[in-house]
């Protein structure tokens, strides 16, 4: 042993003796006479606890630490009194959690399939190459048994996950981080002027609001601060009260994305010309989906306007009515073959029902 500790000094290995009987791991290995008899070894305070039958989680998910324990039943070379012991132990460990599992079905199926995969060298089943697709999906009982079918018509095996946990729960040993020192996205806003400069930091809220604090004091030529060129050429002051956190996102593409949306997002509340970042993206998803929210906003007031512009006048609205009335009248009587109505124009209706509502704005 001291040969063995002299090579790696970092490695100091131990010697345990045990006379006739050892436990290593989770098994208790016996010497007899020929050769080594095995068994399970449990600690005494061995709680004996796996997931509850009350637990919101998947049913194969609380089976499966009594499949692990029944595949290393199989695995290992133990004797029929010990074999049957453990099965006895399997059985009250389901009964103490509540689980109806038919654990001697399960035996005699892997056994079988254990002997049928020695019989034959070549694959009993053939597994296909395809890459499978995992997503991840909450476990919402009987919703999820339906959405898993779904899933695997399009190549997709969910795995399922508790949407409350402990944690959700209970809180930390830590003491929560205050928001100021936090890490994400920021705003400083220049208390003279309606001028913005939006930011993100990996570090906390209250070193990077520093760090401009510090190259404003500083006048340097060359500054790493926008914010602090912009205070210093025009004269303006700076205050701590007007820098705040926007959103607070430990991640760093997230970050980059909610401060490209911020920044196209006061663009077009304040104007180009009060946003002081030096680099503003035109390309990208952000932005074209800001200026297709802004359009939209402006087609739907112009449509409102020219709507409101065109509208007839009650007297012109009382004569179209009625045409359309006739026109209506002429168009049910085709239409109508032995008592029995073939079809209706529910485009026309809905024309009219517009006709109302525009006459009615009209009128008040």
């Amino acid at each position: 042993m001291s040969d063995i500790n002299g090579r790696y000094k970092t490695i100091q290995f131990t010697l345990e003796v045990g006379g006739s009987k050892i436990n290593f791991l989770d098994l208790c290995i016996q010497l007899v006479p020929g050769g080594h008899k095995f068994s399970i070894f449990r600690k005494s305070t061995a709680s004996d606890r796996y997931i509850d039958v009350s637990s919101h989680c998947h049913p194969r998910q609380k089976e499966a630490p009594y499949v692990w324990l029944v595949n290393r039943l199989i695995a290992l070379p133990i004797e029929k009194s010990n074999f049957n012991q453990e099965i006895d132990t399997i059985k009250t460990l389901a009964r103490r959690n509540g689980i109806t599992l038919n654990v001697d079905k399960l035996v005699r199926k892997k056994i079988t399939k254990r002997a049928m995969d020695c019989l034959t060298s070549l694959p009993r089943s053939v597994k296909s190459h395809e890459r499978k697709h995992w997503i991840r999906v909450p476990y919402l009982g009987k919703f999820s048994t339906g959405l898993a079918k779904i899933l695997k018509m399009h190549n997709f095996l969910p795995g399922y996950y508790k949407d409350r946990t402990l944690g959700c729960i209970l809180q930390g040993p830590k003491d929560p981080l205050p928001p100021i020192e936090k890490s994400g996205v920021y705003k400083l806003s220049c208390p003279e002027c309606p001028a913005v400069y939006i930011g993100e930091t990996s570090r906390s809220f209250t070193t990077r609001f520093s760090e401009h604090q510090v190259a404003y004091e500083s006048n340097l030529k060359k500054r790493k601060s926008a914010f602090a060129e912009h205070l210093i050429d025009t004269g303006h002051k700076f205050d701590l009260n007007n820098c705040k956190p926007l959103h607070f996102e430990p991640r760093y593409r997230k970050r980059l994305a909610l401060e490209e949306y911020e920044i196209h997002k006061h663009r077009m509340l304040y104007g180009e010309d009060c946003i002081l970042n030096k680099v503003v993206s035109e390309y990208g998803i952000i932005p074209a989906f800001m200026s297709r929210e802004s359009a939209d906003a402006v087609c739907e007031v112009k449509s409102v306007k020219s709507s409101q512009s065109c509208l007839p006048e009650p007297q012109e609205y009382r004569d179209m009515e009625l045409e359309h009335d006739k026109d209506k009248e002429d168009k049910n009587d085709e239409n109508n073959i032995n008592g029995c109505t073939i079809g209706r124009n529910e485009k026309d209706e809905d024309n009219v029902l517009k006709m109302e509502l525009a006459w009615l704005e009209s009128v008040d």
